[in-house]
């Protein structure tokens, strides 16, 4: 392989998917641009991912096989890799995706050709386990802040190329976020980036049964409630209080799918975010929106 640096450094956070990871890393082993590196970020698996990464390594120096040193979850994974990345650009990409063979080339291309663009996403085919399709077409230009906040649109990671010294301006990602990480992300990344987005499908986004690294501890329940209070102030300033209570709503009317203790919790948490919903919710406990479960 020749002696370049590389400018694209693919992440891949991975735990216990010795199989699953096979794809991923082919599909970046396959680009037709060919200056860039892999590192495969372990999240303490228990299979034989390392063997299976192992064996990459051996017949591609650009494979490099690394052990999640930070706290254990998906934004550790992804900092430890971030941290070791030696790319101008940075791709997190799951270890159940995949991307087009032409993902590099189209990136680098637009990033030429657009040179004050910070992230550069593109459209996702959404393939199901039998096989069938759907596609996402989330348009991402200039500044995002505002509809990310309105949730008008949403930026998937395994689409999204950022610079990297956007990510270490923003002080990489928040290992503490449960759920609704690219959410965080992105509206950390949008206070002071510009995007710019490929409108072509680059992305597979495969669909299964089992667990993604994300969602392996048992915080997902949050709907998003970490995101929203973190970010209360933001929200409310630049969406306005209107928006950011609609938002708390949604969360709100999610509830029902959880235990009825989370139930309660995310109530009291949405009442605590949101003193005037929790006038409105209290006036409607007898309708179709009740305050207690």
């Amino acid at each position: 392989m020749p002696a370049l640096s590389p400018t694209y450094s693919i992440i891949i956070p991975t735990r216990n998917r010795a199989q699953m990871v096979c794809r991923c890393i082919d599909s970046v082993r396959n680009q037709t641009y060919n200056q860039w590196e892999c590192l495969v970020v372990d999240d303490h698996s228990t299979d034989n991912t390392y063997d299976v990464v192992r064996r990459y390594s051996q017949e591609d120096s650009r494979i490099k096989y690394l052990h999640n040193d930070r706290m254990p979850g998906a934004q550790g994974a992804r900092n430890t890799g971030i941290r070791q990345a030696c790319g101008q650009w940075v791709l997190l990409l799951d270890s159940d995706n995949a991307i087009e063979l032409n993902y590099l080339a189209k990136i680098s291309q637009y990033g030429i050709t657009h040179p004050n663009v910070d992230v550069i996403t593109n459209y996702i085919r959404v393939i199901q386990p039998d096989g069938s399709e759907t596609h996402t077409q989330w348009k991402t230009d200039g500044n995002i802040l505002y509809d990310l906040l309105c949730g008008k649109i949403y930026v998937d990671n395994s689409s999204a190329c950022v610079r990297k010294t956007i990510l270490d301006k923003i002080g990489l990602l928040d290992e503490r976020c449960p759920s609704y990480q690219e959410w965080d992300t992105h509206i950390r990344i949008a206070q002071i980036g510009e995007y710019g987005c490929i409108e072509e499908y680059l992305t597979q986004y495969h669909e299964h049964t089992k667990e993604r690294v994300s969602r392996r501890n048992d915080t997902v329940w949050a709907h998003g409630l970490y995101v929203l209070r973190k970010h209360r102030k933001l929200w409310q300033k630049t969406a306005g209080k209107d928006i950011y209570t609609r938002m708390l709503l949604q969360v709100y009317e999610e509830r029902k799918s959880l235990s009825m203790p989370r139930q309660l919790l995310v109530t009291f948490i949405v009442v605590w975010l949101s003193p005037k919903l929790g006038k409105q919710l209290v006036k409607r406990k007898n309708k179709c929106l009740p305050l207690f479960p």
